[in-house]
């Protein structure tokens, strides 16, 4: 009888902990994501970012175009203009380095190139993406080799929301 009375307890037990797993909640999808950018450097204190690849063309138009200004390091911005008129949307960006277990960039001259993570917080927007990206963050992993040509750290996107 013991042995059974324990049999029910580990199973219900057992149950429980399973209610207890699926209740936690997913970490939501980005609303759009990019998976390619290219970047350039338009001035000694404005870059351009063309990005493409981007889910959801309702509020991407597949992709769009940044301008990020960092003339004060303490205040960048960054004004995205999405493609297919789909609007503009209006950030400021924090960098920091990233951490090192995250640095996938490549090898120049036998040393990783540096790892920055930017981090936007939505200011301003207007049209579909100004509606569906309103408070939402947008993040950012780019590789910065000596040359200053900026790129992707590999597998990552720039997401938002």
């Amino acid at each position: 009888m013991r042995i059974r009375a324990f049999r029910l307890l580990a199973v219900g037990l057992a149950a429980a902990s399973l209610v207890a797993v699926s209740a936690t909640p997913a970490v939501a999808a980005p609303i759009v994501a990019c998976s390619k950018a290219t970047f350039t450097n338009t001035s000694k204190t404005t870059s351009k970012s063309v990005m493409s690849m981007c889910t959801n063309p309702a509020v991407s138009g597949g992709g769009a175009t940044l301008i990020a200004n960092f003339a004060n390091l303490n205040k960048i911005t960054a004004k995205i203009t999405w493609n297919n008129h789909k609007g503009v949307t209006n950030y400021t960006v924090t960098q920091k380095g990233g951490p090192a277990s995250a640095n996938h960039c490549h090898l120049t001259k036998g040393k990783k190139d540096t790892l920055i993570v930017s981090t936007g917080t939505f200011v301003s927007g207007t049209g579909a993406a100004g509606k569906a990206l309103k408070g939402k963050v947008y993040k950012e992993s780019l590789c910065v080799p000596p040359s200053l040509k900026l790129y992707l750290n590999p597998g990552s996107k720039i997401t938002f929301g």
